[in-house]
């Protein structure tokens, strides 16, 4: 299994300037007692809580170079029930127009996303993780800066 994190520094639907983290997670094959873990950060001067969370999620799932068996732990409530609803499915099916005919929010980064994960086993969950105090440290410190 494969765990991937995402935090970020917005945690409102309102537009403004954010960072977003991924960290990686998984067991080293040639030593099954080591956990192997790689980060990385996007960044926008104007976004929202679901487009960074969506852009770092596609960022993490865009270093896997085979499926895997994925669990994605976020705190974005919206890009959680959307795919714990799997609704993203039926937006592509009625070509990413909601329930009211309007176009979804953020269209390409969920449609790119859910290109992503069909290779993939994955589960997404909002519960907490032994990285969250590292995270939200790694981004404070850019928030300071």
């Amino acid at each position: 299994m494969l765990n991937i994190y995402i935090d970020s520094t917005i945690k409102a639907p309102a537009k403004r300037e954010a960072k977003g983290m991924y960290l990686l997670e998984y067991v080293n094959d040639k030593d099954p007692e080591k956990f192997v873990t790689r980060q990385g950060f996007t960044e926008y001067a104007e976004t929202t809580e679901d487009a960074i969370t969506l852009t770092a999620i596609i960022e993490a799932l865009s270093l896997l170079n085979k499926p895997c068996k994925i669990r994605i732990f976020t705190k974005a409530r919206n890009v959680f029930n959307t795919l714990e609803q799997r609704r993203n499915e039926t937006w592509r099916q009625s070509k990413w127009q909601n329930s009211s005919q309007n176009m979804v929010k953020n269209c390409e980064l969920w449609e790119l996303l859910t290109h992503i994960l069909e290779r993939h086993e994955w589960e997404i969950t909002t519960e907490g993780h032994s990285y969250e105090n590292f995270m939200e440290s790694e981004l404070k410190k850019w928030q300071r800066a």
